[in-house]
């Protein structure tokens, strides 16, 4: 992103800070941690086991927050994902 950019990557590290209110480690952990989700959602058997159940032994604390990115990153609810693996 920065190659593309005229701006040094400390300017950058700051707009992107400005935008979103986090550091953009912040950003690329919480974008980890969502594919991560979605990886588990996809292969796990919806019978077996629910999305508070996954997001639990990820880690997530504020499902509402998380479904909430999660729809905003891939168009659909983590309920929508793992009811589309069975």
């Amino acid at each position: 992103m920065t190659q593309a950019a005229p701006a040094c990557s400390c300017t950058m590290l700051k707009f992107v800070r400005g935008l979103t209110g986090q550091p953009i480690s912040n950003l690329v952990l919480r974008l980890y941690a969502l594919n991560t989700a979605k990886k588990h959602l996809l292969g796990t058997d919806s019978t077996q086991t629910s999305v508070t159940d996954i997001a639990q032994t990820l880690g997530f604390i504020h499902m509402s927050r998380t479904a909430q990115d999660y729809r905003v990153l891939f168009g659909e609810l983590p309920s929508e994902t793992l009811a589309a693996s069975a």
